[in-house]
């Protein structure tokens, strides 16, 4: 008996390549470094088409296709994404799949598709929808995409300034285990930024950043 494709795309699992608390996730600048995504645990194209047919036989077609969140699509991308230089040479499906894979819930995606709309690099500046997609990110329990929502923040840049919520967003990230985000944490504190100064607890968000890398500036 033939069975029906797989549609339902916020089935699909997508993770990020690294752990949260590397030295790498815990770089000082997240917007200047992109941490390569690996879209692990995916059900194969082969099974999907073997359940319909009639998958995308392009990258154009499952562009389109994954735009109307129809899984063949995304799964033809998600398998052409793996594959070194793909993502450069087809920004605009990259930017459609990172984009359709977060609004389906697939939280590692969020950070990518932010961080797009913050830079420009491969679709549309747009930091207001950044903002959005690390706030997603973000409530999902990523911590790249509190520390990068918190930078923002901080800086106003297309969102209102805001040195108290960034400060949320930078705990937020500490407590997703990236030390950078304790590190701005503890100096926002530490200064006074966010309205009030405490000592204690910026120590101890400092121990906290040493203790998820040690190789950080206020680690002996």
């Amino acid at each position: 008996m033939r069975r029906e494709p797989r549609r339902d795309v916020a089935r699909l699992r997508y993770h990020p390549a690294m752990p949260r608390n590397s030295p790498q996730a815990s770089a000082p600048r997240t917007t200047h470094g992109r941490i390569p995504l690996v879209l692990a645990g995916l059900i194969p194209l082969a099974f999907a088409l073997a359940c319909g047919g009639g998958g995308p036989a392009t990258i154009d077609e499952a562009q389109a296709m994954c735009a109307r969140k129809e899984a063949e699509g995304c799964l033809f991308l998600a398998e052409a994404f793996e594959q070194p230089g793909q993502r450069a040479a087809h920004p605009e499906a990259y930017e459609v799949y990172v984009e359709v894979s977060c609004d389906s819930g697939m939280i590692g995606a969020c950070y990518d598709y932010g961080f797009i709309r913050l830079t420009g690099e491969g679709g549309a500046k747009d930091p207001a929808a950044a903002a959005r997609a690390f706030e997603k990110g973000c409530d999902g329990g990523d911590g790249r995409a509190c520390l990068t929502l918190g930078e923002q923040t901080y800086r106003g840049d297309g969102i209102p300034k805001s040195a108290k919520q960034a400060l949320e967003r930078f705990r937020a990230a500490c407590d997703h285990g990236i030390s950078q985000g304790c590190i701005q944490a503890g100096r926002l504190l530490a200064e006074g930024e966010a309205g009030t100064v405490d000592i204690e607890a910026a120590k101890a968000l400092y121990a906290k950043a040493c203790e998820l890398d040690p190789s950080g500036p206020f680690c002996r």
